[in-house]
């Protein structure tokens, strides 16, 4: 049986964004809090009773979260090597649940490599065009400074002189 953020929040007597942080810290120090399929937290009776630690722990001897956290762990650890509480670990139907995400996940990863490898390929086309674009814009560029320069070098001579020659 899971208990929802808002109802452990309510039990702890703070508000929701508090217990997140705490969830946050307790993470950070290693102590795992359950996540459904998708993404929120879920805890069980044994998180309210270490989220209560933690907050006494916090406020009788005026520890920082993140120490009263590590002190929480560190004592789970040394319980957990011996006792084995069937509700902690994963049943089987989880485990294959998580295997399916985690199927689901490399596939996925999968298809985004594949579709970097072919972007990669269409961006080095692209470029290839972007040259020959630039290369024959260079050469239409020189085309025209030249014909400009020709048509400077004839607007020069005044179009009388070339009358008076045809008459010579």
């Amino acid at each position: 049986m899971f208990i929802k953020t808002k109802e452990l929040a309510d039990y702890l007597h703070i508000k929701p964004v508090t217990l997140r942080k705490y969830a946050e810290v307790m993470e950070k120090a290693g102590y795992i809090v359950y996540r459904s399929d998708n993404g929120r937290r879920e805890y069980s009776e044994n998180d309210a009773m270490v989220f209560k630690q933690l907050q006494t722990l916090c406020k009788r001897s005026g520890m920082t979260l993140e120490s009263a956290a590590n002190v929480i762990v560190s004592r789970k650890n040394s319980e957990y090597v011996s006792i084995a509480d069937e509700e902690e670990l994963p049943s089987k139907t989880e485990i294959e649940r998580y295997a399916k995400r985690y199927d689901e996940a490399i596939s996925f990863l999968k298809v985004l490599v594949e579709n970097n490898e072919r972007y990669t390929e269409e961006i080095a086309e692209l470029r290839k065009q972007m040259d020959q674009q630039n290369q024959l814009f260079s050469a239409v560029l020189q085309e025209f400074k030249e014909t400009k320069s020709l048509v400077a070098a004839t607007s020069d001579r005044k179009w009388w002189n070339f009358i008076r020659r045809k008459s010579n």
